[in-house]
C-alpha cells in the first residue's frame, strides 16, 4: 500500500525492552573494530563510532506520517515519545547518530532531503554532518529487496571507511537484515509491531518503545577512549 501510494505522490507537487543483558560498565569505551574483522585489521580512527537508525515508523509512528508529509510539506510528522532523549543520551556519549532511509531523493518534488533534515533538526535529533549522517535511497524509494540492499551497501561503505556501529534500530525486516551486517544481534532493536518476529534481536514493541528503553542509557558505555 504504501509503495502504490509513493508511485502515485512521484507525480504530485505539493511490550517492553527486552532482557538483553546491558553493555560494558559505563567508562570501558565500546570495542572499535568492525564486525566480523580479523584481528590484525587496522583500527578505524578514535570516535568513528555511530549509532544507525531508520526513520519511518521507527522514530515516527508510522510509514503514513511520511506520505501525509508528501502530500502537505507543512505537516510535521509525530515523533515516538522519548526517542530524541534516546539519541540525545548516545550523542552525549559520544556517538555519532547516523540515518539510513528508505525514503526516496526525487520524492516530494525533490524535497525528500530539505524535507527530512528540517524534521529531524526541529526535533533535536542530532545532525553532525547532513552530507554524510542523512542517507536517503535513490529515485522515488527503495522497497523490499532493493531496500535491504541499499541500507546493507551503506553500512559496508561505513564499515570500510573505519566506522564501527555498535547499536541499531529498525522496524521492518530490511532495517534487520541489512543492519545485522554491521550491528551485534543483541544490540540490534527491533521497533513496533515486529518487536517479537526475531527472537535474537531485542524487542521495543509499543509506541512508548523508547520511554521504556531509556534506563538503557544508565550502563551503555563512552564512545571512545579518552
Amino acid at each position: 500500500m504504501i509503495l502504490v501510494s509513493l508511485v502515485l505522490l512521484a507525480g504530485c507537487s505539493p511490550s517492553d525492552p527486552a532482557d538483553t543483558p546491558p553493555p560494558t560498565d559505563r567508562g570501558d569505551p565500546v570495542d572499535t573494530a568492525p564486525l566480523g574483522a580479523s584481528g590484525d585489521s587496522t583500527a578505524p580512527a578514535p570516535c568513528q563510532v555511530a549509532i544507525v537508525t531508520d526513520i519511518d515508523e521507527t522514530l515516527t509512528l508510522s510509514d503514513q506520517e511520511w506520505i501525509q508529509q508528501l502530500v502537505d510539506h507543512s505537516y510535521d510528522p509525530v515523533a515516538r515519545p522519548d526517542a530524541v532523549t534516546l539519541f540525545q543520551g548516545y550523542a552525549d556519549l559520544g556517538y555519532r547518530v547516523r540515518y539510513v532511509t528508505a525514503r526516496g531523493e526525487d520524492m516530494a518534488d525533490d524535497q525528500a532531503r530539505a524535507l527530512t533534515q528540517a524534521w529531524l533538526e526541529a526535533h533535536g535529533f542530532q545532525l553532525v554532518d547532513p552530507a554524510e549522517d542523512l542517507v536517503l535511497s535513490e529515485g522515488i524509494g527503495a522497497f523490499g529487496g532493493d531496500a535491504a540492499a541499499y541500507k546493507t551497501a551503506t553500512l559496508d561503505a561505513w564499515v570500510a571507511d573505519g566506522w564501527t556501529h555498535p547499536y541499531a534500530y529498525g522496524n521492518a525486516d530490511t532495517d534487520v537484515e541489512a543492519f545485522a551486517t554491521a550491528v551485534p544481534a543483541e544490540h540490534l532493536f527491533v521497533v513496533g509491531e515486529l518487536a517479537d518476529s526475531y527472537p535474537e534481536h531485542p524487542g521495543l514493541p509499543d509506541d512508548e518503545a523508547f520511554t521504556s528503553h531509556l534506563s538503557w542509557l544508565d550502563a551503555v558505555p563512552v564512545a571512545c577512549a579518552e
